[in-house]
């Protein structure tokens, strides 16, 4: 049986921590460590690394480097007039109306 591995795994964006863990899901000499984050502003993230620490037994490592694009949430807009209908020289209210989408904006 393989020894347990501890220490730390930091989640970088372009050398900045973004995330880190050290609760190990281990089996053999092969763990994971997992983040979740939903906050990446839109754009590339080319950058994208995880880098464990080591412990007494194993090595530090730092993995290469993985890519993320996140795009913008989808909108749909539609307009009404109230009323629709009117005479010269009345009132009307335009109302536009935003709906962003719940589809997922992140792709990679």
């Amino acid at each position: 049986s393989s020894p347990l591995l501890s220490g730390t795994v930091l989640f970088k964006d372009a050398g900045a921590t973004i995330g880190s863990s050290t609760s190990f899901s281990q089996i053999g000499a092969s763990a994971t460590v997992q983040v979740t984050k939903s906050d990446f502003s839109v754009g590339v993230h080319n950058a994208l690394t995880c880098e464990y620490s080591g412990d007494a037994t194993y090595a530090a490592s730092v993995s290469s480097a993985q890519s993320i694009t996140v795009t913008q949430i989808v909108t749909t807009s539609s307009l009404s007039a109230l009323p629709a209908t009117t005479e010269f020289g009345q009132t009307v209210t335009l109302v536009c109306t935003v709906q962003g989408s719940t589809a997922s904006a992140v792709t990679g």
